[in-house]
């Protein structure tokens, strides 16, 4: 599985822990990015590098031609998503990225079409941004196949990256949607309180509605109606309901200070002690209901592992064309071998 796969944005935080589980399964990548940084670390793990940048879709071809399948772990992906998969359509090569918002899914479903016909898939979120909560999803419609309503929780315990805190801080106090009755319409952030509870320890939500899965659980099972929330730091869901503070903050030297100050991401203590909670709750038009618990890894760890789950998929030519949701073309097993626990309670 040598030199199959490129990995577009090499130098990230994320993009390290890929790197390792990917050779941990025997798949040896080829590093790519913008800077020279991808040679060091190329020489660190023993493997080809690219350099180049998305500013010309030729010369992006010229890179990718020989390659089975891109990951893309370059974000924000709104800016890196739409030169990567134009190549990739011209050269017949498999797209996937780690996105995990509402926005970078219709960006990338516009393609539908084209990669079809160029007999190749395309499935952003292929990390923690939706893989679990994807599954979630599948394993609540495959117990109550006339839901009507999903409900979808997730929290995390562990660090944040630089780039996950520039992402998050830029667009917290935009409104996003919900889906109601198969449309999408507006919602603001926070605008309602959820709480779960698993071995119980309580986690406090709120609506998150830039989170991908709005997209993607509709997608994967045609349950009409969906709402997506997320645990957030107090000071963050403050932040989300109010838009002159929100404004004072991102203008500050504070906000760029701290980004800068950040961590590039977890330490090795908060990935191995961190741990992520899904909660998933379909309901019909009797009320009958179906919850769907998911305990697994560190967020990052997760990410690490089901991007390599896929990859190995995909390099088995275990795909189907077009744009795809994980657990629309994989179910439930793309988690079996992890180190998760799902329970599924009728």
């Amino acid at each position: 599985m040598e030199n199959k796969v490129l990995l577009y944005g090499a130098t990230g935080y994320t993009a390290q822990l890929v790197i390792e589980e990917m050779l941990k399964k025997g798949i040896k990548p080829i590093l790519a990015g913008r800077s020279k940084t991808v040679e060091s670390i190329g020489q660190k793990y023993s493997l080809q590098t690219r350099i180049f940048d998305l500013e010309d879709t030729n010369n992006i071809q010229k890179y990718i031609a020989d390659t089975m399948l891109v990951v893309n772990l370059a974000g924000p992906f709104q800016y890196t998503s739409e030169k990567l998969i134009q190549a990739c359509l011209y050269t017949r090569t498999h797209y996937i990225d780690i996105a995990g918002e509402v926005k970078d899914f219709e960006k990338v479903y516009a393609f539908d079409k084209k990669a079809q016909e160029s007999e190749i898939m395309l499935m952003p979120g292929a990390g923690f941004g939706v893989v679990p909560t994807d599954v979630a999803a599948y394993l609540s419609k495959q117990n109550l196949p006339d839901a009507h309503e999903l409900t979808i929780a997730f929290a995390t315990q562990g660090g944040v990256s630089q780039g996950t805190l520039k992402t998050v801080l830029k667009d917290m106090n935009e409104e996003g949607v919900k889906r109601v009755e198969g449309q999408l319409i507006s919602c603001k952030p926070a605008e309602n309180i959820f709480d779960f509870t698993l071995k119980g320890k309580k986690h406090k939500c709120v609506s998150n509605p830039w989170r991908a899965d709005i997209f993607s659980a509709y997608y994967t099972t045609q349950i009409p109606n969906i709402k997506t929330y997320s645990a957030f730091p107090a000071p963050l869901v403050l932040m989300m309901r109010n838009k002159w503070l929100f404004g004072k903050f991102t203008k500050s030297k504070l906000l760029q200070t701290l980004i800068t100050k950040a961590p590039k991401g977890p330490t090795e203590k908060e990935l191995n002690g961190g741990k992520t909670w899904v909660y998933a709750e379909a309901k019909n038009q009797e009320n009958k209901k179906v919850i769907v618990n998911i305990e697994g890894p560190e967020a990052y760890m997760f990410t690490a592992q089901t991007v390599t789950q896929i990859t190995k998929y995909i390099l088995s030519n275990d795909f189907q064309k077009g744009f795809q949701t994980p657990a629309k073309v994989y179910g439930a097993k793309i988690i079996e071998n992890l180190n998760v626990q799902v329970k599924v309670m009728l």
